[in-house]
This record gives C-alpha cells, sequence and structure tokens, in this order.
C-alpha cells in the first residue's frame, strides 16, 4: 500500500469514526465488519475451516484475558491515602484467599454469593438475546431493559422485608427462581421472557443483599473490603467462561438451548442458597428457643429473689 493509500485508508477510518461518535450503527458495524473479516483470514489460514476458524476467533479473548491478570498480578497499591504498611497485591491476594478459604461458614456464602452474582450479569449482559431470537417488536426492548434496572433497585427493598430463615419464603423465593429459569428454555412469547428475567433479576439482586450482609458479619471490618473485592472477581473469573460457553451454544444451538446453562447455574444457586439457609436455621431457632424459656422463667425467677 502506498503513503497516499495508506493517508485516504487513515482519512476513511476517521470519518468512520467520527460518524460512529454521532450515533452511526451502520458505520460502526462496517468499521468493525472490516477487521472481523481480516481476523476470519488469519484464522482460516492456520485451520482451513471457515466454521472452524469462526470459532477460532471466537475463542481468542482467552489469551488476551490470560494476559491482563498476569499483568494485574504485577500491580502495587497506589501510596495515595495509605494509612498503612505497603503491602503487595500479591500479599493482599493470598491474604484475602486465606480468610475465604479457612473459614468454613464462610466458603458456602462466598460459593453462593458468586454462583447469584453470575447468574446476574448473565441477565444484564445476555437478556435481549432473547428478544432477538423471538423477533421481539422494537417497543419491547425499552420495558425490557427498564424492568431490568428497576429489579437492580426494587431488590435491595426486598431484602430488607425477607427472611430467608423462614421455610414458605426459601421455597418460594426457590420455585420462582427455578420456574423463571425454565420459562427462558421453553416460551416463545416475549412479554413472558420478560417477566421471567425481571423476576429472576429481582430475587438475584434480594439474595445478593442478603448474603452480602452475612458474608460481612462473618470476617472483621479491616477484611471486609478485600474479601468483598475477592468475591468480585471470583464472580469474573466464573462469569468469562460461562460467558464464551454461552456464546458459542447460541450461536450453534440457539439462545432457547443455551437457557439450560442457565438453568444449571440457577439450580446451583438454589442448592447452595438452601444449604445456607438450612445451617444456619438451627442456631436461629437455638436462639429464639433460649430466648422464649428465659422469658417463661422470668417470674419464677423474680420471686426467687424476693
Amino acid at each position: 500500500m502506498t503513503g497516499m493509500d495508506a493517508a485516504s485508508g487513515t482519512g476513511e477510518e476517521q470519518v468512520v469514526a467520527a460518524a460512529v461518535r454521532s450515533g452511526g450503527a451502520s458505520e460502526f458495524s462496517s468499521l468493525t465488519e472490516r477487521y472481523r473479516r481480516e481476523l476470519l483470514v488469519h484464522c482460516y489460514r492456520m485451520v482451513g475451516n471457515l466454521e472452524d476458524a469462526e470459532d477460532l476467533a471466537y475463542f481468542l479473548t482467552i489469551p488476551f484475558a490470560v494476559l491482563s491478570i498476569g499483568a494485574l498480578s504485577r500491580f502495587t497499591e497506589p501510596r495515595l491515602h495509605r494509612g498503612c504498611d505497603r503491602q503487595p497485591l500479591r500479599s493482599q491476594i493470598a491474604t484475602t484467599y486465606r480468610t475465604i478459604a479457612g473459614r468454613g461458614r464462610l466458603r458456602p456464602i462466598t460459593i453462593t454469593m458468586v454462583l447469584s452474582a453470575l447468574l446476574l450479569q448473565m441477565l444484564l449482559e445476555f437478556g435481549p438475546l432473547w428478544m432477538v431470537a423471538l423477533a421481539a417488536p422494537a417497543i419491547l426492548y425499552g420495558p425490557q431493559w427498564a424492568g431490568l434496572m428497576s429489579a437492580v433497585g426494587l431488590g435491595g427493598v426486598l431484602a430488607g422485608r425477607v427472611t430467608l430463615t423462614r421455610p414458605a419464603t426459601l421455597a418460594t423465593v426457590v420455585a420462582v427462581m427455578l420456574a423463571g429459569s425454565l420459562t427462558l428454555t421453553t416460551s416463545h412469547n416475549p412479554v413472558a421472557v420478560i417477566a421471567a428475567q425481571v423476576a429472576l433479576a429481582l430475587l438475584l439482586v434480594a439474595v445478593s443483599t442478603l448474603l452480602t450482609r452475612l458474608l460481612h458479619d462473618e470476617i472483621p471490618s479491616s477484611l471486609r473490603a478485600g474479601v468483598s473485592s475477592g468475591v468480585g472477581t471470583l464472580t469474573w473469573m466464573a462469569f468469562l467462561p460461562f460467558a464464551l460457553a454461552f456464546g458459542f451454544v447460541t450461536r450453534h444451538s440457539g439462545v432457547h438451548a443455551a437457557a439450560w446453562m442457565v438453568v444449571a447455574a440457577t439450580a446451583a444457586t438454589c442448592a447452595s442458597l438452601l444449604r445456607l439457609a438450612l445451617s444456619r436455621r438451627p442456631r436461629y431457632m437455638t436462639s429464639h428457643q433460649s430466648l422464649r424459656s428465659a422469658t417463661e422463667h422470668l417470674p419464677s425467677l423474680a420471686a426467687g429473689q424476693c
């Protein structure tokens, strides 16, 4: 390519980039399609098959993720507003890992938090795929996204009004979550899909809020920020392969087939939530019964003192 061609190509890309910034969807598609074809050509030369080349281009994000994790491991804490001695990131990661792995009561909370956050992120990232697959009217895309965003706020309100140690409440939450995930595998009604996504997101936010409170109650205040950050990191580490697999299945078998991954993740979340709630219920009941017993014996104790 000559210098004039390069200059014109650069000028063309600048014009396209300006159109993209002004909201031109077609210009954005042409810009990304150009580089996608180049990447596919390189992959096709490697494997000799167009379908395999497309799959290879899809999974090429994994090496970049590994490189970014390696670069992050060399990161050192900024000195600004630091009130204690300097601590390398590796040491912080080791402390967080020992805290999460070394406390038996913390592990089920962490597992349930990661699963629920993974599901919520999946709904926010891939929720519109159902609308595309069902050829839903454009007017429904706004309510679908508005419902998911509203669920994020209303889930916090719901968390302050429910108690998962009550069997009826726990059974209702589990039943609605499973029903919502199963709806995503079978329903071809856009309104039903939107309702299922919003209900599932609402309960996931409520559960995540309650689990965050339990997490903070189990660890000292000096470790809460690090452990919370560690749980968030584990969530993204789990979400990346889940998202890649979900996209792969969606591309080859459709979003309704990929929704069975959502059902499996929801079932795992519900099982972990049930185990966590039931393991804490005996302590709650013992404390409640002890308080009731002490209250019943107050008159006799007062008479004895008199």
